[in-house]
């Protein structure tokens, strides 16, 4: 019942797409295109292969409910927003490109930085940390190992922040070296979590890339999705999904055979997240402070600001009611992006929640298309992103989404008040 009423709204949003967004390429299309295809390999999992238990009749009202008034918030998101933003059109100019350029390379070496500390924090308890790594995984997981919040808050902060700014660089400036700093971003991410055996960190920042990208290639540049991106993409993705299978490799106990963990790890990755929304379902997260998972980044931005002054007010969460046994192949300890909802604010959640996020995509998106604002362009990928990361959660949940809005805001003040007079004589 799920994959149907996705794929019928898929096919209504190709419909009006052209009529809501005078595009192809549309939050509604990339948000049901997806979960059209995540829904589709559960489907053959329960045919064919039976890895994860199915989930329950609540669970699928919750996704149909979610994807229905999503759908309702894209198409008000839209018409309403049409006629007064087209009248404020503008460009990206060069002088924009070169304050980005500027960010970038004060931000580079803060990235750069922090990796190369946690790293030698590593090496000085475990040696090699990539012949120990399943040891470091068992206690990361335990809790025994807790990089210092400073380096992982600035190395996360610094590479999406980096991210933001290449991912507008390489689109509109188009000189290779942009290209190359972004693989080299990419792979000291890949690094940093090859260091505690986990792949999350290299997953997010790449759908964040594909968002950024494509964001700005087709609102900043009003150009419309091509045949060969779908290929581009696929492309990357199999090449990425090489790359984090390494990291499972050397972390497994007994490793499998690197084909068998490239395909059927890949698949369950992807897949294993439907059946244990249905088990979150059943067995909710703990609730705690409002909005705790939901807003979870805000509470412990807050949290870490009473801890200053020794007035902390977030509780360790008990990290054993964060796995579904939802199989008899491996516990998971992820979800989609429902089981949060549902877990602070149960079905109304899931309706207000789903509606509200369809009419904030839509809305940015045309806002970054009409404005062709660089702050417009990056607000509106960093939802196209939280839209990508739903199959394995939300991006609200963690401290860096709330402090990249607001560190977005900041540059673009920056920008519009010093960046164009500073730096109007300096080259990319």
């Amino acid at each position: 019942m799920v994959l149907a009423v996705c794929f019928i709204l898929l096919m209504i949003s190709v419909v009006l797409s052209r009529c809501l967004y005078k595009r192809f390429f549309n939050p509604a299309l990339v948000f049901f295109g997806l979960w059209s295809v995540v829904f589709l390999l559960y489907e053959l999992d329960q045919v064919f292969w039976d890895f994860f238990r199915p989930i329950n009749e609540a669970a699928e009202l919750l996704f149909v409910l979610s994807f229905v008034f999503f759908f309702l918030g894209c198409v008000m998101g839209a018409v309403p927003a049409r006629v007064p933003i087209a009248k404020q059109t503008t460009r990206i100019k060069d002088a924009d490109l070169r304050f980005l350029y500027h960010v970038v390379l004060v931000l580079m070496p803060l990235f750069v930085a922090s990796i190369v500390w946690k790293y030698l924090i590593l090496v000085r308890r475990y040696g090699n940390p990539f012949a120990n790594l399943y040891q470091i995984r068992w206690d990361y997981v335990r809790g025994l190992l807790t990089p210092p919040l400073h380096l992982d808050f600035i190395s996360t902060f610094t590479a999406y922040l980096i991210m933001l700014d290449l991912g507008i660089l390489v689109v509109l400036h188009r000189n290779r070296k942009f290209k190359i700093w972004i693989v080299f971003v990419f792979l000291m991410v890949f690094l940093t979590d090859a260091s505690v055996g986990g792949r999350g960190w290299s997953f997010n920042l790449f759908l964040f890339l594909v968002s950024v990208v494509f964001l700005t290639y087709n609102a900043a540049l009003g150009n419309s999705v091509k045949a060969k991106h779908p290929l581009i993409i696929a492309t990357s993705a199999v090449l990425f999904a090489c790359m984090i299978n390494v990291i499972y490799y050397l972390r497994a106990r007994d490793p499998i055979s690197f084909g068998r963990g490239l395909t059927v790890d890949t698949f369950q990755y992807i897949v294993a997240d439907i059946s244990s929304t249905g088990y979150f379902v059943e067995h909710p997260f703990p609730t705690g402070p409002f909005g705790l998972h939901t807003f979870g980044g805000l509470l412990q931005l807050a949290n870490d600001l009473a801890g200053l002054f020794g007035k902390g007010f977030l509780e360790p969460q008990n990290t054993e009611l964060y796995y579904a046994d939802i199989s008899s192949v491996l516990l998971v300890n992820t979800s989609t992006h429902l089981a949060y909802y549902y877990a602070d604010f149960g079905t109304p959640g899931v309706i207000i929640i789903s509606y509200v996020l369809g009419f904030i995509s839509s809305f940015l998106f045309l806002k970054a298309s009409c404005k062709r604002r660089i702050v417009d362009v990056q607000l509106a990928a960093i939802v196209f992103a939280t839209l990508l990361f739903s199959i394995r959660g939300i991006h609200s949940e963690g401290r860096f989404f709330w402090i990249l809005i607001v560190a977005v805001v900041l540059q673009h003040y920056l920008l519009s008040h010093k960046g164009k007079a500073t730096l109007a004589g300096s080259r990319c």
